[in-house]
């Protein structure tokens, strides 16, 4: 059969690569001058690229059966195995999976290779302006290959897609268009676009695994410090989610890997018109106010005389100190032997439970992924459409999206090995 993949990312490599062995001429079209150039920006260049944890619940979107289905079919060890056998020898780090390269470069090129040994036929530059079905079969019955080759077509309907650089026919279609997230790479949103014109819904794409931008104007006095603590969101005053990790604090809020893993419940409630909070905990090692009580006290009596700015350094950042105190409505001028203890629970309470009010999360530009896509209920496990036949999806086009950690690129390898097992 002639195979279409439009979008050559993570996923439509590997559903092309996974078509391509079982015997089918496959063709990528690509709009960028280069197949994956996203894979190059994951894992801060290093490529996480997948996790020996693959629990559900580090994924978000669809429906959870459906999301295991796919996991299931292709999962963390077989990945490993399968880059392994292209060449990338793995290393892990806290569960994470790494080149041993630690090199992103190095996962691209292994799949690069084989899309070459495989004969796959990529064209680049090459943007998709319509796709159809048709049943005009004498018109295009044998169409010629780059290859010299003829391909007879196996299906009296076949797809047709016209293109920038002319007009392509295909027995089935696989989309792997990615989603709206970090645009640079590629990735605008012309998949869904597509969908839609082949009668497919879409859950409103929002940023997913991004900062969160807040009301509060003292940010600018904190931008660049990096500290542990942990983020919960509040929904309407309801805890959601938390994670713990490095915070970092911007100029205009929140960043870091504790707040990208809460970020797409922010986008989603923030759309819906909900109150949206964060509380941050600064000193998560510590579990109780009360512990935090004896720890402060216990280092005023060792520095008496030490101004109240100067009690917290060695704890936290000076800039931070010097909040906590503004915050808490004590003059950091003054010695700490003059502070009362009701003043000293009240730092505790803001040091435990900063709350910040998120207004909105940065854009997609600056965004890692995007939640929302292709409705999961539309799809058969085998990725099929259930609404044009012959027509599959795969990678972050479809409504999931996993937290930070290598689930992105799990689901795609995943993904884009079932769409890519089509017969």
């Amino acid at each position: 059969m002639n195979i279409g993949i439009i979008g050559g990312g993570a996923s439509g490599m590997m559903a092309a690569i996974t078509a391509a062995r079982r015997g089918h001429k496959v063709t990528i079209i690509e709009h960028n001058a280069r197949v994956g150039k996203k894979i190059l920006s994951t894992g801060n260049g290093r490529c996480n690229y997948t996790n020996v944890d693959m629990s559900l619940k580090h994924f978000h979107g669809g429906d959870k059966a459906f999301i295991d289905s796919v996991l299931r079919a292709f999962d963390q060890k077989k990945t490993v195995e399968f880059f392994n056998e292209l060449g990338v020898f793995p290393k892990e780090k806290n569960g994470c999976i790494y080149p041993y390269s630690e090199q992103a470069s190095a996962v691209l090129d292994c799949l690069r290779n084989e899309i070459i040994k495989l004969e796959i036929d990529v064209y680049v530059e090459c943007h998709p302006e319509k796709i159809t079905t048709t049943n005009d079969i004498e018109a295009y019955k044998y169409i010629k290959s780059s290859k010299g080759k003829y391909t007879e077509f196996s299906y009296p309907e076949v797809f047709r897609v016209d293109t920038n650089k002319g007009i392509f026919y295909f027995d089935k279609i696989i989309i792997a268009c990615g989603s709206k997230a970090n645009e640079k790479t590629g990735s605008d949103g012309s998949g869904y676009s597509i969908a839609k014109s082949l009668n497919h819904n879409i859950k409103k794409p929002l940023p997913a695994l991004c900062a969160l931008r807040c009301e509060e104007g003292f940010f600018k006095s904190i931008a660049g410090i990096r500290c542990s603590g942990t983020v919960k969101l509040l929904i309407d005053g309801e805890i959601k989610k938390e994670d713990t990790g490095e915070i970092q604090l911007t100029d205009y809020g929140i960043s870091g890997i504790p707040v990208f893993q809460v970020s797409y419940l922010a986008a989603r409630a923030i759309n819906k018109g909900k109150s949206v909070n964060a509380i941050i905990d600064f000193m998560p090692d510590i579990d109780t106010i009360d512990e935090l009580y004896d720890l402060i006290t216990e280092r005023i009596r060792n520095n008496p005389g030490k101004c109240m700015d100067e009690l917290l350094v060695g704890l936290f950042h000076k800039n931070l100190c010097m909040l906590f105190n503004k915050i808490s409505d004590i003059s950091g001028k003054i010695s700490c032997g003059e502070v009362k203890g009701n003043e000293i629970n009240k730092l505790c309470k803001v040091i435990k439970n900063f709350k910040v009010k998120v207004v909105t999360t940065n854009s997609y530009d600056n965004a890692q992924v995007c939640s929302g896509g292709v409705r999961c209920d539309e799809l058969k496990n085998t990725l099929e459409s259930k609404i044009v036949k012959n027509l599959y999806f795969a990678g972050e086009i479809i409504d999931v999206n996993g937290d930070c950690g290598g689930y992105n690129l799990q689901f795609a390898w995943s993904s884009g090995y079932v769409a890519g097992c089509l017969k």
